[in-house]
């Protein structure tokens, strides 16, 4: 056979005592919330198959300290890896497109790069590949690094005092 291509939602939700996770390149789609609350995951092999992700599929996976997307997947669906606690260290794939809102949110261990008034993730040898959120809520100017290729949906909002933001032309 052609081997598993979906995952659907809430499949394993929430398997506390889950610890590793290998999904094979057959899978395409993996459906809401699947993994969500796997509270003990902490080693995860996504396979190069991956297009398409739910929303919230890892939420509250909070042993989870890394995490490499496959570069087929083009989106991150909103939430999807919020409340995951103890990340660290996310690797976006090429042909990223989107992130969805507070897909990072409650991920207070991850380590971002700076520039300007911004916090960004990579994608390979590209640390700005993404503009995940502000440095904080006062901010009045942002100046967008010339590498970025995707601004993370509720990366800036809430800024009462912006009064400037340059998008640059690269």
């Amino acid at each position: 056979g052609s081997g598993v291509q979906e995952i659907g939602g809430e499949a394993f939700y929430p398997c506390d005592s889950l610890t590793s996770l290998s999904i094979p390149d057959s899978v395409r789609w993996i459906g809401y919330t699947a993994f969500a609350w796997c509270t003990g995951l902490t080693e995860l092999n996504l396979g190069n198959g991956i297009e398409e992700m739910d929303e919230a599929v890892f939420r509250g996976c909070s042993a989870l300290t890394s995490v490499t997307l496959p570069d087929a997947m083009e989106t991150i669906g909103r939430e999807m890896f919020a409340h995951c606690s103890g990340l660290k260290e996310v690797v976006f794939g090429s042909e990223l497109k989107e992130i969805g809102y507070n897909a990072f949110y409650g991920c207070d261990q991850l380590q971002y790069n700076t520039y300007d008034n911004a916090y960004y993730l990579g994608s390979g040898e590209n640390p700005y590949f993404a503009l995940m959120k502000k440095l904080n809520q006062d901010i009045e100017t942002l100046q967008i690094h010339p590498d970025t290729v995707i601004i993370a949906g509720n990366a800036v909002s809430d800024c009462y005092n912006l009064t400037s933001i340059t998008i640059p032309d690269s």
